[in-house]
């Protein structure tokens, strides 16, 4: 009986969802699906009855659909369209793996010290996640703008490329101040990883150090050179610094602006 109104709650939440969205707040829907979980917990906990306990666990079942589907609509409307795959995954995971965790704790606590104990703890951090959303709110629908700026050209290539075509090597010359190399350095290992997002298979950051006079390539340079780095697929990066440009991937990171 108790399962049998738990599952009309969720029919009715999930009729009247549209309709209270209309009027409440994401963050106050969340606060009361918590408040009804809650309120089920201790009825069921104190309370011997049946009848009040299916008349408690009726607006947890609506809280519950009402929650779950806000969660996941949130997930979706606030990523990057080109990530929304991921963290819906992501979302799933820890709600899912969040419900088998709680029924482990909790079925470990009832078996301890009694259902009724285990209900009443239950409804603990019902209560403070419900006070959490004073603070960590649910964002509403529609207050972030995350469509692509379009500021990208396709460029006019002379090759016949294709979809399928490949794998090709892109080589750009980078030429910059000796003094601004670890700087570079650091912008360097943040494309990296940029780059891999857009699905790069394989890079390196190799370095070539010329002088004025000679134009010999020197590893340790002198006064008044200037130093012309490149980023290509070599067999071997020239490293003008042991510490700098040994291996790109493990320079500092720290805030900057980059133009």
């Amino acid at each position: 009986m108790l399962l049998g109104c738990y599952g009309v709650g969720a029919i009715l939440g999930a009729v009247a969802n549209p309709i209270i969205r209309e009027r409440l707040s994401n963050e106050i829907i969340v606060q009361i699906s918590f408040a009804s979980f809650v309120v089920a917990a201790l009825a069921l906990a104190f309370t011997d009855s049946i009848w009040l306990q299916g008349l408690a666990i009726l607006p947890a079942g609506m809280g519950r659909v009402m929650a779950l589907s806000l969660f996941n609509v949130s997930v979706q409307l606030s990523t990057p369209r080109w990530v929304v795959a991921r963290a819906l995954a992501l979302y799933q995971t820890a709600t899912f793996g969040g419900m088998a965790a709680g029924s482990w704790i909790w079925g470990s606590v009832a078996s301890a010290s009694g259902t009724d104990t285990a209900l009443a703890l239950a409804a603990v951090p019902l209560l403070i996640g419900a006070l959490v959303g004073r603070w960590l709110s649910v964002p509403e629908f529609g207050t972030l703008d995350l469509d692509p700026a379009n500021r990208f050209r396709e460029p006019e290539l002379r090759l016949d490329l294709r979809g399928r075509s490949g794998p090709i090597m892109v080589m750009i010359d980078y030429h910059i101040d000796q003094q601004d190399a670890p700087e570079f350095l650091e912008l360097m290992a943040r494309r990296r990883n940029i780059r891999r997002r857009d699905g790069r298979a394989t890079g390196r950051c190799c370095a070539i150090w010329k002088t004025r006079r000679s134009g010999r390539k020197a590893i340790i340079s002198r006064p008044g050179t200037n130093m012309s780095a490149t980023t290509c697929a070599a067999p071997r990066p020239i490293p003008p610094s042991p510490r700098n440009l040994r291996n790109c991937t493990k320079a500092p990171a720290r805030p900057m602006s980059i133009a």
